[in-house]
């Protein structure tokens, strides 16, 4: 019983992590008016910005300085906040059925920008240099069906629940979690049985 209840909170604490991206506007209602359209993002480019988000903000931070390059900062940022866990953990944006995958896009969308105006730059960084060099890669071309969307800054993309579901790793959680929380209820019952037939 004591795995049974472990099994539960555990269960419990997954849900609350992959569910809970903080207050962010939907697809089409965010609080910037003067949207900015955003470069489209192959699918095997998303992999690579994600996980080089933390140096790509860091320089656009340092680095830019336009109205234009201010706005999708904040667009980024809110981004992030909006995808929860897929910020930190970026494989959860990569199957076409994760609820992750079209918000994951969007923020990659807007780390592109970034990247692109670093590009720009007279003399830019070697770390920007290298990861331009990723986006020749035969895996920065594969597509998805996210890879022709166009995001703008106007609008913070939340992710799609009613997907998760139809992912593997999401049909193992809820159905360990619906177990548990069977148990739990019918715990009560199954001990007052047992007290009796001790009786």
């Amino acid at each position: 019983m004591t795995f049974l209840k472990t099994l539960g909170t555990i269960c419990s604490l997954i849900l609350i992590i992959l569910m809970t991206p903080a207050h962010a506007a939907g697809h089409g209602g965010a609080p910037m008016v003067n949207g900015i359209q955003l470069p489209l993002t192959n699918h095997g480019q998303v992999q690579i910005l994600l996980a080089k988000q933390s140096e790509i903000l860091r320089l656009s931070q340092q680095q830019l300085a336009t109205p234009e390059s201010e706005q999708v900062l904040a667009f980024v940022t809110q981004q992030q906040r909006a995808c929860g866990a897929a910020q930190w953990l970026p494989a959860l944006a990569t199957p076409n059925a994760s609820p992750y995958h079209t918000c994951g896009h969007a923020l990659a969308s807007g780390l592109q920008y970034l990247l692109h105006g670093l590009l720009k730059l007279p003399t830019p960084d070697a770390e920007v240099l290298a990861l331009e060099k990723q986006f020749h890669r035969p895996e920065a071309f594969a597509a998805c069906d996210e890879s022709l969307t166009r995001f703008t800054t106007a609008s913070v993309v939340t992710p799609r629940w009613g997907a998760l579901p139809l992912l593997p790793a999401g049909i193992v959680v809820l159905s360990l979690a619906g177990f548990a929380l069977a148990w739990r209820k019918r715990r009560p019952r199954a001990l007052a049985r047992f007290s009796l037939s001790r009786a």
